[in-house]
């Protein structure tokens, strides 16, 4: 066709009821030109439209007819693809984009199941015509038949879940469906133009004949249509199957164009008020201004009307295909889809999502790999980075967050606690069995020797020394960390002042300034240095608390700590001098006491005690700062159990020693020698040191 003929054919007014390609929308090239069908530039833009609306499809493949209705397809849909990219959040990525030419069904059917083995691939938009999509799909039957083994079923159940998102060219051709639906895919979202029946259309064609129109056409060249339409039908028994058969996609958009061509055509003679004597231009012209101004519900009930791009408003079906039919699910109209994916949770992606305790690391805008977090470090598999647990926090058992590490510290049922009973129960035994003879000795020299108070104070604090320990069993608390410091110092403090009270120094002294009910000032020495102790005590805690703490030592590894408050007042110092005091007072006191002649060489023994005392106290003292965590707990338990022990052990031994093995020596003088001299009622000093 020369360009001067293509010219003068491009100069009449056209109106197209099936021509959908993008060329078309030039009205520059094509000024005269309308249609009743829309362009594939908006069916490439409801097809992007199905593909946005599922936010886990973001991979996806296009496979094309290398032709202009296959190229042009596939332009606009890369055109829609990159505009959402640009402008919204969630970008989506095209996997591969095959043309498929004659013969190239098993290349590009390869090439495909390759992208179906090497990702998570789940949607392609095939836009294609009937004929190239049948070779497509045979040659994937082909290359799929020749798989085999576990890999080969696995590959062939992928392929047969991908979701196909058809053009409208085959989108409702029912012989494809019938050949290869089921075989080589199930799952299919088609796209085709939205039509509706004519009313009384189909009656009309199952009564159409020549014979009904003889009497006026007769001889006519239309009825050479009519005869030929007749013979057709009956020839193939068309008229006995017409009444359930589909009418083609086109047939409302021919009837839309045809009744749009007439409504023109007679509105422009209308509007005609003089002969036509313009040129053949301006007829054009004015005659193609009247059509695309034109207005008017058609036969099929579609509002036909022609806008600034030259064709009708359009819309599609969104079209499945269930129980051997298609079926409309949905539909695209003014820009706006109204469908409910039915396959939307299927997630089309190039990657596989990340476990948690991976973070991804991007190959591509939309692949990743997936990297294991390090040790303490936590991702919920989406994030391209993996964060770290603050201190004394350790991930879960699935790395998606932290978690608080529970500090290490002595359980109750451990086997250093179950010692730690037995040490208890032992002293407790011990006590219990001290106070019973006691008691039954009651008015001896052994118990009322030095003061039976003094007795009573010793054996209660360790009682309470001994119960003492077990807080530093179980995890620890602010509460907890300061009745582990108050307890323990006040209780050491009161053995301490009682061994003190009991060291012949001061009985001696007392006695030397004839005070025979010294027991009271013993008593007042007593309660005013544990009064004291008690005051230091409670201003420390006061103005500078105990905190529980958690430090750790190393990844995932926690230690409880009791430590004093940071930014408060040293008063802890007061409490290091009291101590200092009481327990060098005490030494001082026992030294000079240890020779002095007294019954039982009760000197010896209290100087001992003491001397073992500051022992364990001195070998304490580097402990603290060398031990951390729950041996140090430990051995705040363990000295504690060995004072108590100490006491036990070195101060009330000898006494039950006499008491039960020497009792003739636990008798007054007054009961040994009644005729021992004696000044003002009271026995000499030095006749007594005799005895």
């Amino acid at each position: 066709m020369t360009h001067k003929t293509n010219h003068f054919i491009l100069s009449f007014p056209q109106i197209s009821y099936a021509s959908t390609s993008l060329d078309l929308d030039d009205t520059e090239a094509y000024p005269y030109f309308l249609r009743t069908v829309p362009s594939d530039q908006l069916q490439a833009k409801a097809i992007v439209e199905i593909i946005r609306q599922s936010s886990n499809w973001s991979y996806i493949g296009i496979i094309a007819s290398d032709s202009n209705y296959g190229g042009a397809g596939l332009s606009a849909i890369l055109t829609h693809v990159s505009k959402i990219n640009t402008t919204e959040e969630n970008e989506f990525c095209i996997a591969f984009q095959y043309k498929l030419q004659k013969h190239d069904g098993p290349t590009v059917a390869s090439q495909v199941l390759s992208q179906l083995n090497e990702t998570e691939l789940s949607v392609i938009v095939l836009f294609s015509d009937v004929s190239q999509t049948r070779e497509y799909f045979r040659a994937l039957d082909d290359v799929l038949q020749t798989l085999k083994g576990s890999e080969g079923a696995r590959l062939r159940e992928r392929a047969l879940n991908v979701i196909y998102i058809g053009s409208d060219s085959w989108s409702s051709d029912q012989e494809t469906f019938n050949l290869y639906h089921g075989v080589v895919f199930k799952r299919f979202i088609g796209v085709g133009v939205y039509t509706n029946e004519i009313e009384g259309f189909r009656d009309y064609l199952q009564e159409l004949n020549s014979t009904n129109y003889n009497s006026i056409y007769d001889n006519t060249p239309s009825n050479y249509f009519l005869k030929w339409y007749n013979e057709y039908t009956e020839k193939n028994n068309w008229k006995d199957t017409i009444k359930d058969s589909k009418f083609d996609d086109h047939s409302s958009t021919t009837a839309d164009a045809t009744y749009a061509f007439g409504q023109g055509l007679l509105e422009y003679i209308r509007s005609r008020t003089n002969p036509i004597n313009s040129s053949f231009e301006t007829v054009t012209s004015e005659f193609f201004d009247t059509l695309k101004n034109i207005s008017f519900t058609s036969l099929t009930g579609n509002q036909v009307s022609f806008g600034s791009n030259n064709q009708q408003v359009g819309r599609y079906y969104i079209v499945g295909y269930e129980d051997g039919a298609f079926q409309p699910v949905g539909n695209y109209s003014a820009s706006k889809l109204f469908y409910e994916n039915p396959y939307q949770n299927t997630p089309s992606i190039c990657s596989a999502p990340c476990k948690g305790g991976q973070r991804r690391k991007s190959t591509s805008p939309c692949c990743h790999e997936c990297v294991d977090c390090a040790a303490h470090e936590f991702s919920d598999g989406t994030s391209t980075m993996c964060s770290a647990c603050n201190q004394t926090y350790t991930h879960n058992t699935e790395h998606t967050g932290c978690i608080a590490v529970t500090p290490d510290y002595i359980s109750f049922t451990s086997t250093f606690a179950v010692i730690l009973y037995i040490l208890i129960a032992g002293g407790l035994v011990a006590v219990v069995g001290i106070v019973a003879i006691f008691v039954a000795k009651f008015h001896t020299p052994v118990v009322q020797g030095h003061g039976v108070f003094v007795y009573v104070t010793l054996l209660s604090t360790c009682v309470v020394l001994l119960a003492s320990t077990l807080l530093f069993l179980g995890e620890s608390s602010d509460l907890n960390c300061n009745l582990r410091l108050a307890v323990p110092v006040l209780g050491v403090s009161s053995l301490f002042l009682c061994v003190s009270c009991l060291t012949k120094t001061v009985i001696l002294k007392l006695r030397a300034l004839q005070i025979t009910k010294f027991y009271i000032i013993q008593l007042l020495i007593l309660v005013t240095g544990l009064m004291t102790q008690v005051l230091i005590i409670g201003l420390v805690l006061f103005f500078r608390p105990m905190k529980y703490e958690k430090r750790e030592i190393k990844r995932g590894k926690v230690y409880g700590e009791c430590n004093f408050k940071k930014d408060t007042p040293r008063m802890d110092v007061l409490l290091y001098l009291s101590c200092f005091l009481i327990f060098v007072g005490s030494l001082i006191l026992s030294f000079l006491g240890r020779n002095i002649n007294e019954n039982y060489n009760e000197g010896k023994f209290l100087a001992f005690q003491t001397i073992a005392m500051h022992i364990v106290i001195v070998a304490f003292i580097p402990t603290i700062m060398l031990l951390e965590g729950p041996v140090l707990s430990g051995a705040w338990a363990v000295t504690t159990v060995i004072m108590c022990f100490i006491v036990l052990i070195v101060l009330f031994t000898p006494k039950l020693y006499i008491i039960i093995y020497r009792p003739y020596k636990n008798q007054f003088i007054e009961e040994l020698l009644p005729e021992i001299p004696r000044t003002n009622g009271v026995i000499r000093e030095e006749d007594s040191m005799d005895l």
